[in-house]
């Protein structure tokens, strides 16, 4: 039994290692502000994983090495740091909307805890409570991320939509399933009979990053055409009149948009509309200021989103 908990383990951070990369790669070809937040999300969840593989590692090698238990601590603590950070802002800008400044100080002053809580968990001997303390952060972050994605479920598109219920319906699941993991050992009847924990975490791995792989193939199938070939989906001015409209677009805004997104470089667009190099980088800014966004394709993302 405790080979299979250490291989189911080793296949989980395999299959968290294929979800990073795949996350990183959206961001690079995106440049949307929220798969940067989702891919420093499942960077800092792998750590977490990590550092229960490494655990596993010593319980099925009856293993007692301190600079491997070390490790094993410090990644977790780092893992749940950046956690407890970018899951709440990831739920933000999942929706195209910024964090409350409350909201934000309050996570940065959750995440600081982090390290606090690691030292005195080294120091002082009641270490499940400070094991709890972290435990109930990171599920803290893990609740407003739910709560936030059912309040401005409203506000997206049907594929997010889609999204968000899968990943909700994933969470119920697993938060009293990841909670119970952590205390069962501690348990006087029932703990003894699970040494290696429930595997809730790689099964977690598991299910979310294969949640990843389905929407990301789903939504982001259209952005992996060569590079220099017109957005598929590029809105036109017709369809766009309320996008216009609810962002103050004036009339020369609007044209440099359409070409913009459509694959224009700056200089093709300095001469299609006959103006200067700093006159169209004075557009772009000044429409990246009133949408909100910074870049052509989170501008370009922004306009199907709102016409969805």
């Amino acid at each position: 039994m405790k080979h299979v908990f250490f291989l189911v383990n080793i296949l989980a951070l395999l299959v968290a290692v294929g979800g990073n990369l795949l996350s990183l790669f959206i961001y690079l070809r995106t440049r949307l502000s929220w798969t940067r937040h989702l891919a420093w999300a499942l960077f800092s969840l792998t750590l977490i994983l990590v550092s229960q593989t490494i655990d596993s590692y010593l319980l099925v090698n009856s293993l007692q090495g301190y600079f491997l238990s070390s490790m094993d601590r410090l990644l977790g603590v780092i893992g749940c740091t950046l956690c407890i950070y970018f899951l709440p802002h990831l739920s933000h800008s999942f929706f195209l909307q910024t964090i409350p400044q409350k909201a934000h100080r309050f996570f940065v002053a959750l995440s600081i805890a982090q390290p606090v809580l690691y030292i005195l968990y080294e120091l002082v001997p009641l270490k499940l409570i400070f094991v709890a303390m972290a435990s109930m952060s990171l599920l803290a972050s893990f609740s407003y991320m739910l709560i936030q994605a059912y309040r401005l479920k409203t506000s997206t598109t049907a594929d997010k939509l889609a999204f968000v219920r899968a990943f909700t319906r994933l969470m119920i699941v697993f938060i009293p399933y990841l909670l119970l993991d952590i205390f069962i050992e501690k348990m006087p009847v029932i703990g003894p009979h699970f040494p290696y924990g429930i595997l809730s975490v790689p099964l977690f791995f598991l299910s979310l990053n294969g949640l990843i792989v389905l929407y990301g193939y789903k939504t982001f199938k259209g952005y992996f055409e060569e590079r220099g070939e017109p957005a598929p989906h590029a809105a036109t001015i017709t369809d766009s009149q309320a996008f216009y409209e609810t962002y103050k677009i004036t009339a020369r805004e609007k044209e440099v948009i359409e070409l913009l997104i459509s694959g224009s470089s700056y200089n093709a667009i300095c001469e299609a509309l006959h103006i200067s190099l700093s006159t169209t980088k004075r557009h772009v800014y000044n429409i990246y200021q009133k949408t909100g966004v910074s870049s052509k394709m989170e501008l370009l993302n922004l306009m199907r989103d709102r016409q969805s």
